[in-house]
């Protein structure tokens, strides 16, 4: 099973726009990107990098909770509106955080997900995603997305401690059940099989809940307007942050 990190940490190059897709001129057309820009940005919101997962456990299908955020606004800039290449993939928290923020200001600018470096202007510090000090540029995107917002901080706990706890539960479980099997031998006695029982239902309700945690979620589009299934996978900075743990079939 291949899950998200416990954090996900910061990407150490800009996030590469894989997919190009045919423009779509007519107004709210961007809307239509939503399968690209998913695969593009890993199904993270560029900004805050909360997965879907953190946001809606059950999938986004059919949901507004993340959505195409304009770098250059539409209020400002409709001629850009429609233009794949302004659009990144944002979760409702920074979309509406932002609301009418100017791309830039006198003293400083907002990032841009596929230009800048995230790891060069924020970090992790536990559950905060953290603007690096005297960084004017970190610090205006940081409150213009509002990316520490008590519920997007709330979200990360329960990604970490939910699969701290899981996966904690089946290492040790799966070693302590080979433990078992080894002293047991050929001839386990009643106690053994129920200890033996018991610790393998642990272990598979510890996947089960693990499930909804996979790094590519169950909705993930199989079409796009792209029409090539080619770019269908993660961004190389998310996909080597994934934690790999054992299958039911292995336990």
């Amino acid at each position: 099973m291949e899950l998200l990190p416990l954090r996900t940490q910061p990407p150490q190059t800009p996030t590469y726009r894989r997919h190009n897709p045919s423009y779509l001129a007519r107004k709210g057309g961007y809307q239509e990107y939503k399968p690209c820009l998913r695969w593009d940005f890993g199904f993270i919101c560029a900004f805050c990098l909360l997965h879907e997962v953190d946001i809606c456990p059950q999938g986004t299908s059919g949901l507004p909770v993340f959505s195409a955020e304009h770098l250059d606004l539409q209020s400002t800039d409709d001629q850009k509106a429609n233009d794949y290449g302004n659009v990144v993939y944002a979760c409702s928290f920074c979309n509406t955080a932002r609301r009418s923020k100017p791309r830039v200001t006198p003293e400083a600018r907002l990032l841009d997900p596929t230009k800048d470096v995230w790891a060069q202007h924020f970090r992790n510090q536990e559950n905060y995603l953290v603007p690096q000090e005297h960084d004017a540029d970190a610090i205006y995107t940081h409150e213009a997305y509002d990316l520490d917002d008590d519920r997007k901080v709330a979200r990360r706990e329960t990604r970490y401690e939910t699969l701290s706890a899981n996966v904690k539960i089946i290492k040790e479980g799966l070693a302590f059940l080979k433990e078992l099997f080894d002293r047991v031998g050929k001839n386990p006695d009643k106690f053994f099989i129920e200890t033996i029982r018991q610790l393998r239902a642990s272990i598979l309700q510890a996947l089960k809940n693990l499930e909804p945690y996979a790094a590519i979620p169950n909705d993930a589009p199989t079409q796009c307007r792209c029409r090539t299934r080619d770019m269908h996978s993660l961004p190389e900075e998310f996909a080597k942050q994934i934690m790999q743990i054992s299958s039911p079939a292995s336990v």
